[in-house]
């Protein structure tokens, strides 16, 4: 007698039975289908035959088509023990539609938390599941060429606001209902449009290096969203902050605001977003003292004072320049000049005259307060020096007191070469007592000593001036001294 049970399982003999959504998963689809009149022979062979296949594409149900790439959710049995199917099994598949695309009603909430990179911010990370493998990376190419998500849902709640994307990922489901899709995870981050006390956090708090007595807090928030970024930085109109807040702590006192700035934020979890940046200066001042005073520049120099071209003397001096910092606008006009306590930050220097002020002027800055400076001036009483410049034909250089130069003369001698073997060039002009001459010829000088051809020769008014009375000598002057 022929077998009347079925041995295999085929698309055309599978029976619908119920169409309905997943109760795991609310959007998506389940088929359920089923084979009846299975030989209990080979019952197991078969189910473990189905069990192997993790998805179908278009399955029939009656014959009828259901388009798309379905997982296959599971594979059970019953055993029939009454009616016309008595002594028979049935086979239950129940498939699940994959996804080949992604709409706000498909996102489930993972989770919803304090941003641990800006833990003022928060994270909302949603996921889709039962995406086909075939459609998973071109979905996820979609999802990564947006930096920005508006009012993304999750399990149908919508969340206000601009959020940053900070990672889209794609895992494969290996078991359960979904077994052989892919799930697709994104991480969102909220940007920020407005800025509370809450929100800022410490970058450093540290001296004021043009105010030792002071300090500096660097503070920022993190995540603005950049359409908002110069509207927030123009809110702060004010020149100063009262009791300003940065990781939760008052930092209690009047800071004034130095600078507010903004920069993009190109990557990390924080990408597409804007980190504003507020510099603050501890208080303003309204005296000029010690608590306020740098030494911006202190220098030691010499004053020269020349004898003639080649000889000077040499007087020590110092310059101190002194700045008084964090000045208030109201207080400034009425400090200036600065007239009074005229010394030296190390006070009375030893050997020096009472300083003079060189110069007293005052300056804004760029967070709005001001600074006073003033140069003090002051030169050596007891450090003159005696100094000479090496220059050609330096020295006292006389006319021979003993021999004087006489009319016609065509040579005269000379004395008092600082260069003991000084050469006098020919045509080196000198004068004597206003009579111009010019060397003939190059000569060498002895200990300073030395004759030289001169044209014109030797005039009168020349003699004159040298045959002295007291026999004294007259002084040379060579012109390229004067």
């Amino acid at each position: 007698m022929a077998n009347k049970w079925r041995t295999t399982v085929t698309e055309a003999n599978a029976v619908f039975s119920k169409y309905s959504v997943n109760p795991v998963e609310s959007v998506s689809d389940v088929l359920i289908r089923e084979w009846t009149g299975i030989d209990r022979s080979v019952l197991q062979t078969l189910i473990a035959t189905l069990r192997t296949t993790i998805s179908v594409v278009d399955p029939l149900a009656d014959n009828l088509k259901y388009d798309g790439a379905w997982s296959v959710i599971s594979v059970e049995e019953s055993k029939e023990t009454a009616g016309n199917l008595s002594g028979s099994a049935t086979i239950v598949q129940s498939l699940n539609l994959l996804r080949t695309s992604i709409s706000d009603s498909h996102w489930k909430k993972e989770s919803y938390s304090d941003d641990p990179v800006s833990p003022t911010s928060k994270m909302l990370v949603r996921v889709v599941y039962g995406i086909n493998r075939a459609n998973s990376q071109s979905i996820l190419n979609t999802l990564n060429s947006a930096e920005t998500v508006v009012d993304p849902y999750a399990d149908g709640i919508v969340y206000p606001g601009t959020w940053r994307i900070a990672k889209n990922e794609s895992q494969p489901i290996s078991d359960g209902s979904m077994a052989g899709s892919d799930m697709i995870t994104q991480t969102l981050g909220k940007y920020y449009t407005t800025i509370a006390d809450s929100q800022w956090v410490k970058e450093s708090y540290r001296n004021d290096t043009q105010n030792p007595f002071a300090k500096i807090l660097v503070r920022a928030v993190y995540g603005i969203d950049r359409s908002y970024t110069n509207t927030l930085i123009n809110s702060f109109g004010s020149t100063f902050v009262g009791s300003p807040y940065a990781d939760g702590i008052v930092y209690s006192g009047n800071y004034r605001i130095i600078k507010v700035e903004a920069r993009p934020i190109n990557d990390g979890s924080l990408n597409g977003s804007d980190v504003i940046i507020q510099t603050l200066g501890e208080g303003y001042f309204s005296t000029l003292s010690s608590s306020n005073l740098i030494i911006a520049k202190k220098t030691y120099g010499t004053e020269d004072q020349n004898e003639n071209a080649w000889m000077y003397y040499e007087t020590p001096t110092i310059t101190e320049t002194s700045r008084w910092v964090s000045i208030s606008a109201g207080s400034i006009a009425n400090l200036f000049p600065y007239t009074t306590n005229v010394f030296f930050s190390t006070g009375v220097l030893a050997g020096y005259s009472t300083p003079i002020i060189l110069e007293n002027w005052y300056e804004k800055e760029e967070d709005g307060s001001y600074s006073m400076y003033r140069t003090l001036f002051a030169r050596s009483t007891t450090g003159k020096t005696v100094k000479y410049r090496d220059l050609q034909y330096a020295g006292m250089i006389l006319t021979n007191a003993i021999v004087p130069p006489m009319e016609d003369d065509a040579t005269i001698y000379m004395s008092g070469f600082r260069k003991a073997d000084e050469t006098i060039y020919a045509d080196a002009k000198f004068s004597i007592a206003g009579d111009t001459y010019r060397v003939l010829q190059t000569v060498a000088a002895s200990g300073g000593n030395v004759t030289v051809s001169v044209s014109p020769k030797v005039t009168l008014s020349t003699e004159t001036a040298c045959d002295t009375l007291d026999g004294s000598a007259q002084q040379v002057y060579f012109e390229s001294l004067t």
